[in-house]
């Protein structure tokens, strides 16, 4: 599958997501005080309009259109609760369009924001705007707010390096959509993108294993590598390896790219930033 249909999935399927939460907030709105929804001079009517449209549309192929509407019910319905979001979706769109600026300020008008494709989205922009230092920093508080949010049945380890960190997360059962198990993520001290390494098992055995309840065998099938940019297979072992196999491999690996990590790649006036293709492979939840 060539990388650029995957971004245009993965990022369509993060606007669906927030227009699902969008209708949501729509329907619920009768939840809200009529003193709250009073204060707002745009109409319902407009918003649903504006939500519908967005249902009936594909983002991408109209994403300076569709900006430029979203901007609008913006600036006339500032005060409703749908605004969050939309910002959110605003920054994407400029992300897409190839506005930094127009996507930091969508973002910035948004925080917190709520998923990691926005977050890697505007860390992409500081940095296409040249603001490095904020954007890195953005990318430790982003990883630091991952790491507090994993569940309880996660084991979380830290190892501090002279050139980053190595954090090794490893889940009590592996993700039943990827079949993930085990992930090391490495970040690198100054500058530059994050790239992970996980390992987990085949899909049909771990919907099987749901199925019946028993726990996973801790033995790992298959170790992919992750970064913005691309993706590597690493390995399909004949004989399984163990947790202690995997992470001697995931930290050679990982200490190499530490010493020459990924940057930032900028793009011609007027075409989509370079955004971050994998975050929920990076940091899965």
């Amino acid at each position: 599958m060539p990388v650029k249909t995957f971004f245009r999935y993965s990022a369509r399927s993060v606007l669906a997501a927030l227009g699902a939460a969008l209708l949501t907030t729509v329907t619920a709105m009768d939840m809200y005080p009529q003193s709250f929804r009073a204060a707002d001079t745009c109409t319902r009517q407009e918003v649903s309009q504006w939500q519908l449209s967005m249902s009936d549309r594909d983002p991408f192929a109209e994403a300076a259109q569709f900006l430029d509407e979203t901007e609008t019910f913006l600036q006339n319905c500032p005060n409703r609760p749908e605004t969050k979001l939309a910002q959110t979706m605003a920054g994407l769109l400029a992300v897409r369009v190839g506005d930094a600026e127009r996507a930091r300020h969508h973002f910035e008008a948004g925080q917190p924001l709520e998923t990691v494709h926005a977050k890697f989205a505007y860390i992409t922009s500081l940095l296409a705007l040249g603001q490095s230092q904020k954007a890195w920093a953005a990318r430790d508080e982003m990883i630091d707010t991952w790491l507090k949010r994993l569940q309880p049945e996660t084991q979380i380890r830290i190892e501090d390096l002279p050139d980053g960190r190595l954090i090794e997360v490893s889940y009590d059962r592996p993700n039943p959509q990827t079949g993930v198990q085990i992930v090391w993520l490495a970040v690198p001290k100054r500058a530059g993108w994050p790239a992970a390494v996980s390992g987990g098992i085949k899909r049909e055995m771990t919907t099987i294993r749901l199925i019946s309840n028993d726990r996973p065998t801790p033995r790992l099938t298959h170790i992919d590598m992750y970064r913005c940019r691309g993706r590597r297979f690493l390995s399909q072992p004949a004989t399984a390896l163990k947790p202690v196999q995997f992470a001697h491999s995931a930290r050679a690996v990982l200490t190499g790219y530490l010493r020459a990590p990924d940057m930032y790649q900028t793009a011609a006036a007027g075409s989509p930033l370079k955004n971050c293709y994998w975050p929920n492979r990076l940091m899965p939840d």
